[in-house]
């Protein structure tokens, strides 16, 4: 069953799958490109300050609707934009969802052969496929608040090959855009196989769960408990601690993860720290984030990722991806060029704190080239006090990395605008040489190429 994406499905624009799950009752909703998170006008910050974007509380309902109403045609496209269909009934006019989520390639045939879901929609991703379908159950009492997981008999502590999302799990199911995984070598988009436009069946849950059970049992996969073993904390902590406790830029200023993430209600205490539902992908069980508050570090357990509180800033605001982050300044990094990490880290700093110093040659990076997230910060980014500082810190030579979306971007605030000149004359005229170049560098240890303008003067 595993299909790159047809030429239809690439052909259909994000607003087309819209106007098909509202005629279903289902409101989808909107995240950035290559991401699982939210964009910024439904996040925990922007509409409350307490619930995470997978709620749908009013207020979340009606900027979601805004923005696919006013979304532009050109803009709506699988490159520029991403949709999931939440399992919180809010989403949905009133209907629970049932969506077994498939990871494994040799099961997704025999859901796509079933009678029992002959009829549901399915997507495609990167390593499996997802079914669509509403459901009923006997009783309130029947609906699960974490997702039914299967696993192979003698791997419990593995990744789950088979989840049904369902009932008050806070979930999502990504439908439509690029993958995170994705790269101009090898794109990876959500595609419908089956079912697009058709109308999305309604079952009982029971039924549900016995297909599932019949077709997980016949792969050898047996229902499991979701709740995180304690062993495998242990396990976690026995590898991570060593990287943790050696020196860091955090370290070095102090920065907590105290400082980026507020323990929330429900939090278990566990060795080191805290195990809580992951604030921007959900939670199987009772949580699948580990923050080690006495060393300073955190641990995602469905993502297999870590890192220092800065790694996590970056996740929890969009800036990367969750499945992304690693130890940012970690001498493993550095090593094979021979070169000590405290060095790396001594000569890395904001612009604020490099005020009052000078260096032969400076690089300074902008780091964002989301156009939301530029807009967000642009008021910071187009700062001529900044701007002046950075580039008179060099004697010799200065490097600056900027995406191209951060100098043409145009602030709505006149005086951000007037800073935001200089930056632009910077690029676009001082820089008057310019010639196109192919720029490295590494994506979870994979050395990977990126297309890029050298201007220079």
């Amino acid at each position: 069953m595993k299909s790159k994406q047809s030429d239809a499905a690439a052909a259909l624009n994000a607003l087309d799958f819209v106007a098909w799950l509202r005629r279903e009752g289902i409101l989808p909703i909107p995240l950035p490109p290559r991401s699982k998170g939210a964009i910024k006008e439904i996040s925990k910050e922007a509409i409350d300050g307490q619930t995470s974007f997978l709620f749908p509380v009013e207020k979340r309902l009606q900027v979601v609707d805004t923005y696919w109403d006013s979304m532009s045609h050109e803009r709506a496209t699988p490159e520029q934009v991403g949709m999931s269909i939440g399992v919180l009934k809010g989403w949905n006019n009133g209907a629970y969802m049932a969506i077994p989520d498939i990871d494994r390639w040799d099961l997704v045939d025999d859901f796509a052969q079933s009678e029992v879901f002959a009829q549901c929609p399915m997507v495609t991703g990167k390593k499996g496929a997802k079914l669509l379908a509403k459901a009923t159950a006997n009783s309130a009492d029947d609906w699960p608040d974490v997702p039914l997981q299967w696993r192979p008999h003698d791997a419990a502590g593995a990744d789950p090959a088979l989840e049904l999302f369902t009932g008050n799990t806070k979930k999502h199911c990504l439908v439509y855009g690029e993958h995170e995984a994705s790269t101009r070598e090898e794109p990876i988009f959500y595609t419908f196989v089956r079912g697009f436009g058709d109308s999305i069946p309604t079952l009982t849950l029971d039924t549900v769960i016995e297909e599932m059970d019949r077709i997980a049992t016949s792969h050898g996969l047996a229902r499991a408990n979701s709740e995180r073993d304690e062993a495998d904390l242990e396990d976690i902590i026995f590898e991570e601690a060593p990287r943790a406790r050696r020196e860091t830029i955090c370290s070095s200023h102090g920065i907590t993860m105290a400082d980026v993430i507020n323990r929330p209600h429900g939090a278990r205490d566990v060795k080191g720290g805290y195990l809580c539902e992951h604030p921007i992908h959900g939670a199987t069980g009772k949580g699948n984030l580990y923050v080690n508050t006495q060393d300073g570090w955190w641990y995602c357990f469905r993502c297999g990722s870590s890192g220092d509180p800065l790694t996590w800033h970056a996740v929890d605001k969009g800036y990367i991806n969750c499945g992304d982050a690693h130890w940012r300044l970690d001498n493993e990094i550095f090593a094979p060029l021979g070169v000590e990490g405290s060095l790396i880290r001594e000569a890395v700093d904001t612009v604020e704190r490099f005020q009052g110093q000078e260096r032969d040659i400076m690089i300074a990076s902008y780091a964002l080239g989301d156009p939301d997230a530029i807009r967000d910060e642009d008021e910071f980014l187009m700062s001529l006090n900044r701007f002046n500082v950075m580039v008179s810190r060099s004697r010799a030579k200065m490097i600056t990395l900027v995406s191209q979306e951060i100098v043409d971007h145009l602030p709505r605030d006149i005086e951000v605008l007037k800073q935001s000149r200089l930056l632009k004359i910077f690029a676009e005229s001082f820089c008057s040489s310019s010639e196109e170049v192919t720029v490295g560098y590494l994506d979870n240890g994979l050395c990977k190429q990126v297309d890029g303008v050298l201007k220079y003067r």
